[in-house]
């Protein structure tokens, strides 16, 4: 049986080892508090802190210094505060306006474009001044060939402001979103069972007002907030009791299921609460028939968070994707962008640098031992030196020399050999070339003097012998040429051996 190896998983194993994918978290900004969330391994690491009224307000920083001086605390309950924390962003819930609208099925590139081209058409504020993006909810539909897509705006004033405080309290933001878009991950994730291609109205009563959702398909296709001020100024009244906030959910439910059948007609398929409070009078605000659907919110695995992290849970699951894979809503500039880039290069420096000053410092160290194990060795060996050694150490090491001179000597006669040596391969072509196909030469050799050549070979006829002689005679390298003819030999085949000399002018042809 043979094993398949994952060569692509070995890669991505070794490539997280040497450029290691920061943890991000999800950081929730609120009117009246911080909160942060990173999911690990088994737990979570959670950090929040309240904010003094007046800091943020309305979903924008009113004070600077007190918001930056919030974001340090909190960054010393996650992290050293040099180290950076790397975050999704959640702005504060009524800072952010959404849209969903509908454009032709188009490839990738004039899909976004047709896509920028509508929010800025249909932007709720001026698009000059704000951070807009989008996000596919649906696929194509059928009928009309057109996609759904849902977009998002907010004042770029807002995120630049909480962007500053971020940044100096040495949080990296790898995207900027908003609370019903974590919301409706942290459903879609952790609750399988509610999420199913039917509609569900979501209603989030929270320490910071009410928020109403519609979800489909895993995807949020409208949400709206009212702060617990914005419902008191709407009411009319100086205090919130528990008939007037019923009254409140009465409206804004019945608002938003006029909306959904206007859109998807019939009913939600339930309603999803987040909490205990006003569960019944959810219940009994609704049509009937769906007031035996609304449920309670409750997490698989992990029932013990509590409902107001849930938000910053959604975002930090996003925090989980790879980044070249989020192509979520982000209400984020380039510089912010950029800047988490910076930062991820900024991190695989310094985890190298690490490394090497780790191995620089183990190098100096072996260094270290080595030499000071050669330095107890020195003495001793000197003073051996010194007293001229053990007897049987100095009768090894004469035989050594003698063994070396030998060798030593034995090379330099092989050396001077080789200067008398003469490569006799040139010469044999050449005279092979010269007696040509009719004659075979059948021996080769010289006397005491290299020059002088003596040689035998055989001929078809006594015509190719004396052509021979004629080409020895004319070649300007050869001189003496003698072929006697008392040395031709006929052969009863009708061959002729001969032999022949002449002397050579040069060794070099």
């Amino acid at each position: 049986m043979k094993i398949k190896t994952d060569w692509k998983g070995i890669a991505k194993k070794y490539l997280k080892i040497l450029n290691p994918v920061p943890p991000i978290g999800g950081l929730e900004i609120t009117d009246s508090e911080l909160r942060f969330l990173l999911i690990r391994e088994t737990d979570f690491v959670l950090a929040s802190l309240k904010l003094s009224p007046g800091i943020v307000v309305g979903g924008s920083v009113q004070d600077g210094k007190s918001f930056r001086a919030a974001l340090a605390q909190l960054h010393v309950q996650i992290s050293a505060p040099d180290l950076p924390v790397h975050c999704i962003v959640i702005l504060p819930p009524n800072a952010v306006y959404l849209q969903s609208f509908s454009v032709p099925a188009l490839d990738e590139i004039r899909l976004a474009e047709a896509a920028k081209l509508n929010l800025q058409m249909i932007s709720p504020i001026d698009i000059k001044n704000a951070y807009y993006s989008w996000q596919k909810i649906s696929e194509v539909v059928s009928d009309s060939g057109q996609v759904d897509l849902l977009g998002a705006f907010t004042e770029s004033s807002r995120v630049d402001a909480i962007v500053a405080g971020l940044e100096e309290a040495h949080f990296v933001i790898a995207a900027i979103e908003f609370p019903a878009l974590s919301l409706t991950r942290t459903v879609s994730e952790f609750r399988s069972d509610i999420v199913s291609g039917d509609p569900h109205l979501i209603v989030h009563i929270s320490p910071d007002g009410v928020a109403t959702m519609i979800i489909k398909n895993r995807n949020l296709y409208f949400n709206d907030f009212n702060s617990w001020k914005t419902i008191q100024e709407e009411i009319g009244g100086t205090s919130l009791d528990r008939g007037s906030v019923k009254n409140f959910l009465a409206r804004e439910i019945s608002r938003m299921l006029n909306f959904y059948t206007g859109r998807f007609g019939g009913l939600p398929a339930d309603v999803v609460t987040f909490s205990e409070v006003f569960q019944e009078e959810i219940a009994a605000i609704l049509p009937q028939e769906l007031a035996k659907k609304v449920k309670l919110l409750s997490l698989k695995d992990i029932a013990d968070l509590h409902s107001v992290w849930f938000t910053a849970l959604g975002a930090a699951r996003r925090g989980t994707i790879p980044r070249s894979r989020d192509t979520i809503i982000s209400l984020t500039n380039k510089s912010a962008e950029t800047r988490y880039v910076e930062e991820r290069v900024l991190n695989f420096v310094r985890l190298w640098q690490k490394i090497l000053l780790a191995i620089g410092g183990l190098m100096l160290f072996f260094f270290i031992a080595v030499d000071s194990l050669l330095a107890r060795t020195e003495a001793p060996l000197a003073t051996q030196l010194i007293q001229g050694g053990a007897p049987s150490q100095l009768v090894e090491t004469k035989s050594l020399e003698a063994q070396a001179t030998q060798f030593n000597h034995a090379t330099t006669l092989a050396l001077k050999a080789k200067t008398y040596f003469i490569d006799w391969t040139p010469f044999v072509r050449y005279l092979e070339s010269v007696a040509g196909d009719t004659i075979g030469l059948t021996r080769i050799g010289t006397t005491n003097d290299s020059l002088v050549v003596l040689g035998a070979g055989s001929a078809p006829n006594i015509i190719a012998v004396v052509a021979f002689k004629d080409r020895l005679s004319r070649d300007q390298h050869f001189e003496g040429v003698s072929l006697p003819v008392i040395n031709l030999k006929p052969k009863a085949d009708g061959t002729i051996d001969f032999s022949f000399s002449f002397k050579l002018k040069s060794l070099e042809l």
